[in-house]
């Protein structure tokens, strides 16, 4: 029989060699398809959906001109760079989606009110788009795709740094066109993001970027 202390190199050879493959298996890099972060430039405006809250009273079927006012609320995280008195466009629900020129009429925390003069439409209650310019600073877009959120409990994106991934918490702030959103986040311009091969990457992994066709 094998005494004590020949059972006990045998074991420490054999858990050394466990560990060994343990570290092989864990520095192949998980293939990943990235994209470059984009920062927002200053002159951008988003869709925002407003409602009618006010209108003058007159109206009759539509055949009165009348005065609407359109209370909307930013989304959080979203400053309006708009001063009062600027004309803003405005999306009417009626007449094949028909593009007026709205006026602001109030400018605070968290909303503005467009003021809608002149118009023949009944739009009480009406929910209405403005195109609304936004203050870009700390604003950023990526792709849909990107954004990690675990349970549903916080948003998240990869960033690649040194061919490893760090988790960073980012804020969702509107749904952009082409499958792309906006976001507000502590990152650099042209940062790129894991869009593809999230599936069991966790922070700090080793990664290769490779095509999506590759994946």
């Amino acid at each position: 029989m094998l005494n004590s202390k020949v059972l006990f190199y045998i074991s420490l050879v054999f858990i050394m060699g466990c560990t060994e493959a343990s570290h092989k298996f864990e520095a192949i890099p998980h293939k990943i398809h990235a994209a470059k972060v984009t920062s927002v430039e200053s002159s951008v405006s988003l869709s925002i959906l407003g409602k009618v809250t006010r209108a003058e009273p007159g109206l009759s079927h539509g055949k009165v001109p009348a005065h609407f006012t359109i209370e909307v609320i930013l989304p959080k995280g979203i400053e309006a760079k708009v001063n009062v008195g600027d004309k803003l466009d405005v999306t009417l629900p009626i007449l094949h989606h028909q593009n007026v020129k709205g006026t602001v009429s109030e400018s605070k925390t968290g909303a503005i009110s467009v003021a809608l003069t002149g118009l023949v439409q009944a739009l009480d209650g009406e929910s209405i788009h403005v195109s609304v310019p936004i203050k870009s600073q700390g604003l950023f877009q990526v792709p849909f795709r990107a954004i990690y959120s675990p349970r549903g409990i916080t948003t998240e994106v990869f960033v690649i740094e040194q061919d490893k991934v760090r988790l960073v918490e980012v804020k969702v702030i509107h749904k952009l066109d082409k499958g792309q959103v906006l976001i507000a986040a502590a990152l650099e311009n042209s940062s790129e993001v894991v869009v593809a091969g999230l599936d069991n990457l966790v922070n700090g992994d080793s990664v290769r970027p490779i095509t999506e066709k590759e994946l």
